[in-house]
C-alpha cells in the first residue's frame, strides 16, 4: 500500500523540547499503516543538543526561520516569537499546497488523514471553534464555576469589534490552504494586521489569524482540540468550558470527542503545564503522557 505523505509543521523553542518529543512520538505511534508524515520543525532558539535528541524520535526536517521576519511583533514569555511562524508556513514550504500545523503541548491519539483530506474550498485554513464571537451574557457568565471575570476562562478571549466571524477559532491545530495563502499574499496581510492591532493583542497568533482570515475559516470537529479541563473530569457539563463550548457543539459532539479524542491538548486553567507536574495520582491521559516521556528517556 502506498503511504499518504502528510506535511505537518511544529514550531517551538528549548522550553518546549520535551513536550515536542512526546507530541511527535505520539503522532507517529497513532498514524495508520498507510499514513506517512513529513515532519517539519521551524525554530530560532533551539539548541543542537535538543535537535539531536529529537532526531532520535523521528526523521525531522529542520528549518531555521529568519529572525527578522517577525522581529517587530509583540512577544512575551508565554507567547514567544515562535508563535508567529505558523503565519508564514505557506511561504516557507512552497512545495506544499496543503499543510497541517500543530502546537506541541498535545498528545495525538488518532490518525490525521481525515483532517488533511478535508475540502478547504476558498477557506484559508480550518480549525476548531472554541466559542461564539460575542460578549457572553450574564447568564452564561453566571454558569461558570468560580469567578466569571477570571481571564483563564474562555470568556477571556479578546472580543474585537473588527472581527465579524461567528466563532473564535483555536490556532493550535490548523489545516492550512497554503496555495491560497500564497496567492493572496497572506504573510504581508498578517504583518499588516500585527502592526494595526499591536497593543491590543493578548493571544497573538490566534487573534491575528481570526482577524486577518475573517469569513474564510473552515470549522473542524472538537475532537481535534479536546482541552484538558473538559477531558479529565467526571462530568464535563460542570466545567467552566461547557457554557461556551455548548453554544458551539452539541452534547453528543462533545461527549464523542471526550471519549475518542484525536488530539488531547494540554492547556487550560492549570497554570502548571503537564510535563512539569508530579506523575503520582495523575489521570489516565497524563499517565499515558508520562509513560511516553519515560520511554524517551530510556
Amino acid at each position: 500500500m502506498k503511504k499518504k505523505a502528510i506535511p505537518i509543521v511544529f514550531t517551538f523553542d528549548d522550553n518546549y523540547a520535551l513536550p515536542a518529543a512526546v507530541a511527535i512520538k505520539s503522532l507517529i505511534h497513532t498514524g495508520k499503516k498507510g499514513t506517512w508524515y513529513d515532519i517539519y520543525c521551524l525554530y530560532q532558539n533551539l539548541s543542537d543538543v535538543n535537535r539531536r535528541a529529537l532526531d532520535q524520535v523521528a526523521k525531522i526536517n529542520w528549518i531555521k526561520v529568519d529572525e527578522s521576519l517577525f522581529g517587530n511583533a509583540p512577544a512575551t514569555a508565554e507567547y514567544p516569537v515562535d508563535v508567529y511562524y505558523r503565519l508564514a508556513i505557506h511561504d516557507i514550504l512552497p512545495q506544499h499546497d496543503k499543510i497541517i500545523y500543530s502546537d506541541v503541548d498535545v498528545l495525538f491519539q488518532g490518525d490525521l488523514t481525515a483532517a488533511y483530506e478535508i475540502n478547504l474550498g476558498n477557506a484559508y485554513w480550518a480549525g476548531v471553534p472554541l466559542e461564539r464571537n460575542e460578549t457572553p451574557s450574564l447568564d452564561i457568565l453566571a454558569a461558570q464555576v468560580g469567578d466569571p471575570d477570571d481571564p483563564r476562562y474562555m470568556s477571556g478571549h479578546t472580543k474585537f469589534v473588527e472581527n465579524k466571524n461567528e466563532f473564535i477559532f483555536a490556532s493550535g491545530f490548523m489545516v492550512i490552504n497554503a496555495k491560497k495563502m500564497r496567492e493572496d499574499k497572506m504573510t504581508e496581510k498578517f504583518l499588516q494586521t500585527i502592526k494595526q492591532f499591536t497593543g491590543r493583542l493578548k493571544m497573538f497568533d490566534l487573534e491575528i489569524l481570526n482577524l486577518a482570515c475573517q469569513g474564510a475559516i473552515k470549522r473542524l470537529p472538537f475532537y481535534y482540540c479536546v482541552l484538558e479541563d473538559i477531558a479529565i473530569v467526571k462530568d464535563y457539563k460542570r466545567t467552566n468550558l461547557y457554557p461556551f463550548l455548548s453554544r458551539v457543539f452539541s452534547d453528543r459532539e462533545l461527549s464523542h470527542a471526550i471519549r475518542r479524542p484525536v488530539i488531547l491538548h494540554y492547556t487550560g486553567a492549570n497554570e502548571v503545564r503537564v510535563w512539569r507536574r508530579e506523575e503520582k495520582f495523575q489521570p489516565l491521559q497524563y499517565q499515558i503522557f508520562f509513560g511516553m516521556v519515560a520511554a524517551l528517556l530510556l
